[in-house]
């Protein structure tokens, strides 16, 4: 039986062909995308804070949901910031950026990571500005009814021509947000604005798809009175009544008619009111001083501690606001005790490096007040630095909601495909010159 033999020449093709064959289908198989859930797709997705140094993205989740950003100065992104648990309501900062720098970001929900139709998100920071502006807080309270606070919220506050500012409330439902740093609409300067008489609109989103809106002014809005879940507020009309009048539909020929409620009578005269002391005027009140303290960390203080206690003293049943600059800035409303202290602990560690505080309140006189400190926080001993992966590849204007898309990958890009099969069949020809080559044999 005769046998028969494959030209090496043809062999080596065939491994070719067949390689290249296997690689394609490989990488076909990464591009392949994975379906999410519905629930777990970003809604009402928002860039607001435009800052030099920091912006804020936030969007809503029908269902809990993990979330976090990846974002870069280039299509690539290549660093992360992971929001601490899942959620409904997903709002994260973006801290230490580069001054008028685009940066690329998209949207992780769960495990899979979402665009703007098929782009990464867009954004560009604002320039760095040299002149400093006097402190000037508003702030409320996000109730989800009329008897319980809610459980978490996103406040939105808008005035003319200024980028979008927002907050996103504890968990007593209150919220703080620095208006001084409101920057213009392109973004180059501080806002110009009235604060006795620029209105302000707030929207507040609520979990669950529940919403509020308000309108009131910068008078008005220290602090702004509270805003209830499911309803539509005007704070900024001078005319409150707080009467309730019920209006009954008017009938033909009739006029229409109204039913006022008024307390009960319960005396058929007035008493006499007596006189006051002739020559005996009334002393006012005392005005309490309102003041806050930051006692540890001290000016300059080095801590070995990543996650310190700050601790201070201050007006008894005061309230004021707490931020921790650090690579992610922390901000908080604090309470001061009936004792005349307060204590606040940061949500998560504190990288090593110099980092500063800063508490803001408003005085007895409604002046806004602050005071600051800076620390440093040691490093640990053996600590490694933490580096930022890679992850697969942010284009909205300031203040605009988007839609992310609703399908997308989070495997990794693979290399270019054309390239590594040329180069195998580079290797294979030399590999056959190699082979077909005069053999000589070795001299003795």
């Amino acid at each position: 039986m005769g046998q028969y033999k494959i030209p090496t020449f043809l062999g080596l093709f065939t491994i070719a062909l067949a390689t290249g064959i296997g690689v394609l289908l490989v990488q076909n198989q990464k591009n392949y995308k994975t379906s999410a859930s519905p629930d777990e797709i970003p809604d009402q997705v928002k860039i607001t804070n435009i800052s030099d140094r920091n912006i804020t993205i936030s969007w809503t989740t029908d269902k809990q949901t993990s979330g976090f950003i990846a974002y870069g100065k280039s299509d690539n992104l290549g660093a992360t910031v992971n929001q601490p648990n899942p959620s409904l309501i997903h709002y994260i900062t973006l801290d230490n950026l580069t001054p008028e720098t685009k940066y690329y970001f998209k949207i992780g929900s769960g495990k899979n990571l979402y665009d703007n139709n098929g782009l990464p998100y867009e954004v560009k920071t604002a320039p760095s500005l040299k002149q400093v502006q006097n402190t000037d807080i508003i702030f409320g309270n996000i109730k989800l009814s009329s008897s319980s606070s809610s459980s978490q919220a996103i406040v939105y506050v808008s005035i003319p021509g200024t980028s979008q500012l927002s907050a996103l409330t504890d968990s007593q439902g209150k919220w703080t947000v620095l208006l001084s740093t409101a920057r213009s609409s392109s973004l180059v300067s501080y806002t110009v604005y009235d604060k006795e008489r620029t209105p302000i609109e707030i929207y507040v989103q609520g979990e669950n798809g529940k919403f509020a809106t308000a309108k009131t002014t910068t008078k008005l809005s220290r602090p702004v009175p509270i805003i209830t879940l499911g309803q539509n507020h005007d704070f900024s009309s001078s005319l409150t009544s707080t009467i309730q009048t019920n209006i009954n539909p008017q009938k033909e020929d009739q006029s229409p008619t109204s039913q006022l409620s008024l307390p009960d009578d319960t005396s058929s005269a007035p008493s006499p009111t007596p006189s006051a002391t002739p020559g005996v005027k009334k002393s006012p009140p005392p005005v309490k001083k309102v003041t806050i303290e930051i006692l540890s960390p001290k000016k300059g203080e080095q801590l070995e501690k990543q996650k310190p206690v700050f601790e201070g003293v201050g007006t008894p049943d005061s309230d004021f606001t707490i931020k921790v600059q650090s690579t992610k800035t922390y901000t908080d409303s604090v309470s001061v005790g009936q004792n005349g202290k307060w204590s606040w602990e940061p949500p998560n560690s504190l990288n090593a490096g110099n980092h500063t505080v800063t508490v803001s309140w408003i005085d007895e006189n409604g002046q806004a007040k602050t005071t600051e400190q800076n620390f440093v926080i040691l490093a640990a001993v053996g600590s490694n630095v933490v580096s930022t992966s890679p992850v697969p590849t942010p284009k909205p204007s300031p203040n605009a909601s988007v839609a992310p898309s609703k399908e997308t990958s989070f495997l990794l890009k693979s290399g270019n495909l054309t390239q590594t099969f040329m180069a195998f069949i580079i290797g294979i020809v030399v590999f056959a010159i190699g082979l077909f080559l005069p053999k000589t044999s070795p001299r003795n």
